[in-house]
Order: structure tokens, then sequence, then C-alpha cells
């Protein structure tokens, strides 16, 4: 593991380091913590972590605090998400949620690494008072409601990529016979999952209202009525209301089915990537890492990820 600091003066230089903790989720900027014994260079606030693992970057971003007494010093990094959780006001018209994304990275300078084709068309998103990534997180919210397709967006070791989750593969097996160590599995109905969609349109000026309403009649008896409302532009013909709601049955209608797992550190495991699990005698499933968090203290490397089946 290798831990450089770039600083401001132009001074760049290898710290080393006795401890890190590397922090990543799903609508959240990753967070680099570690603390590093007396050495020659200090960081500051502004100055630039990069940190590899078997000479490959894992973490690039920014210090923005550093506490120090006698035995060292301890440093809070952020990457480039950061940047997007300070509030604006914003007005998009006609453009797809991949556009928004790169129109709000290109004005605040930020590099991308490419940016997934999202296809939907939002008719109108505007924000009052709200940080550019809940801008950006809406406009996928939008398009995965409208598509049934889920995209994230993360700072990739330097480059703000965005990246349909399904087809997004960290290349990792997780398993009891490599480097899981313990698990625990979660399945609920509470709160994201839905067997009743009703979809309202109205236009005050034209007098025109439509209600499209869809049941799911075998979870309805299992589960009870769990209603899904939301009021859409008026402008929307019937048949991608429709559509609508079948994306949002696809992507809503069943159980949500959650792993916590313990193990063994696996740098390339982070929020926004897939990896492969089995578990037991179970087939491997695909699942969405949601939140990971890698460890290395006192020479042993150790991590906690939550992740979603696909």
């Amino acid at each position: 593991m290798e831990l450089w600091l770039y600083q401001r003066s132009g001074l760049s230089g290898k710290v080393p380091v006795s401890g890190v903790r590397w922090q990543t989720r799903i609508g959240g900027a990753g967070i680099l913590e570690f603390s590093a014994p007396w050495v020659g260079i200090l960081a500051a606030e502004g100055d630039r972590v990069r940190l590899l693992r078997e000479g490959q970057a894992v973490f690039d971003g920014f210090v923005f605090q550093t506490e120090r007494d006698g035995r060292g010093q301890r440093v809070l990094c952020y990457d480039r998400v950061k940047y997007l959780l300070y509030k604006d006001t914003k007005v998009f018209r006609n453009r797809t949620a991949g556009e928004i994304a790169g129109e709000i990275l290109k004005e605040r300078q930020l590099k991308t690494g490419g940016l997934a084709e999202t296809g939907y068309v939002l008719p109108l998103l505007a924000m009052e008072g709200q940080t550019l990534l809940q801008m950006i997180r809406k406009a996928l919210e939008e398009t995965r409601a409208a598509t049934g397709k889920e995209f994230v967006l993360y700072d990739n070791a330097g480059e703000m990529v965005l990246r349909e989750a399904a087809e997004n593969p960290a290349g990792v097996l997780l398993c009891g016979e490599n480097q899981v160590l313990s698990y625990q599995e979660k399945s609920d109905i509470d709160g994201g999952t839905f067997n009743r969609f009703k979809i309202w349109q109205e236009d005050g000026r034209s007098g025109f209202r439509r209600v499209t309403v869809e049941n799911d009649g075998d979870s309805q008896e299992k589960w009870g009525v769990l209603q899904y409302f939301e009021r859409v532009d008026s402008r929307l013909n019937a048949a991608q209301v429709k559509e609508r709601i079948a994306a949002l049955r696809k992507s809503a209608g069943q159980a949500r089915r959650t792993l916590e797992v313990q193990g063994l550190a696996d740098w390339v495991c982070r929020a926004g990537t897939t990896a492969l699990v089995r578990l037991g005698t179970e087939a491997a499933e695909v699942c969405l890492i949601e939140e990971a968090e890698q460890r290395f203290s006192g020479g042993q490397e150790r991590m906690s990820l939550r992740l979603r089946r696909l």
C-alpha cells in the first residue's frame, strides 16, 4: 500500500501510514482517513492525496481536515464528489440525466472518465436550494422510474464516471472459501416495495386530468396494499405512463434483499460496482455494493460491505 501527498506548494512525497480507512457509498462522497507518524512532509487543507494498492490507484482526493499531536498526524480527505455537496438552484429542460451530470461536472471543472448514455429525456427538472448531487440523483431516479435502469455516479480515483449499475463489475467473487468471515442477510418490504401504482396527471390551465392505476393482485394478497403515488408531467401520453409503471414494477415490485459482509479486504470493492456473491450451497448471485469500507490497521486489512441483490 502506498499513500502519496502532493502539496499545493509543489512538494510531494510518499507518506508512511499506520492506519487507513477508505469508505464509499452510493449517493455520497468517498472518504479517506489515515494516520501517519511525524514525517518531513505534513498534510494541509487542499493538498491532494492518492492511495495505491498493488500499483493500482483506489482513491484520489483532497485534504479537508488535519489533526496533530505528539504521536503524529490524522488526516481526513474527500474525493471529488464532495464538490457536488454544495447548494445551488438550477432548471434543466429536455435533458437526459447523463447530460445534466455532464453540465454540472463541466461547470465545476471536474474531470470525467466516461458518462453513460442514460437515454430517458426529462422534460423538466427544476430544483431550488438543493445540492448539485441531489440534482443529479433526482435525474437518475427519474430515469430509473421511467426505464428500470439504475445508474451510479462516483469518483473513480480522479475521474468522475457515470455507469449503469448492472454493467459495472468489480471482478470479485465473495464466498466463504476465500474472504467472507461473517455475513447477515435481510429481506424487507418496508418503504421501497410497492404493489399498487397510481400515476396522476393534471393541467390546471386546460382542465386535463388522467389517473392511471395498476395493481399486482398476487403480492397484495401476501403483503396488503403498498401504494406508490406520483404526479407526472401532463404531456406524457398513455403509452409513456404505462412504460413508467412497468419500469416501476420491475425495480420496486419485489422485496428488497440486502446483505452485510465482513471479510478480508479487497480494495477493488467499492460502492457503485457489482460483485458475485456465493454463500453456502447457494448459486452465485450478482449484488450491487451500496456501501464499502476498507481498513488497514496493525498490519491487517479488513472490509465491511453492504450489498443489494439485483
